[in-house]
């Protein structure tokens, strides 16, 4: 519930201004799989949605399998169903078991979270 109120109210705690913002971006898509991980990982602490596109972007060039569960999962909270076409394309054709059974998980979550949320507005 937590992380629903959190993303809903679309705050960024402590990541304020475009500068902030663009040093993140740098850091989601740097080199360093060190620095690439803090980024994804600070992103998601405080739902930083200027970066959801960063996020995409790395996604789809990640070499790393832990790095695109990290990815996945800070896209899942920051943005929830926004970006399950994201998730889907990465459960059908990612080469990693673990991510794509990681992918699966996240993309069934938001299914029921979203239907979930339907059902609440039509009450």
């Amino acid at each position: 519930l937590k992380t629903v109120e959190a993303r809903n109210s679309n705050t960024s705690n402590g990541i304020h201004g475009e500068k902030a913002v663009k040093n993140l971006c740098l850091a989601i898509q740097s080199e360093n799989p060190g620095l690439r991980a803090s980024g994804i990982d600070l992103a998601c602490k405080n739902y930083v949605t200027a970066v959801s596109e960063a996020l995409t972007e790395q996604l789809k060039v990640e070499s790393d399998p832990n790095l695109r569960i990290r990815i996945m999962r800070a896209l899942y909270i920051i943005g929830g169903d926004q970006y399950m076409d994201n998730i889907h394309e990465v459960a059908v054709n990612d080469n990693n078991l673990k991510v794509r059974k990681m992918a699966a998980a996240l993309y069934s979550a938001i299914q029921v979270e979203y239907s979930s949320n339907l059902g609440n507005k039509e009450s």
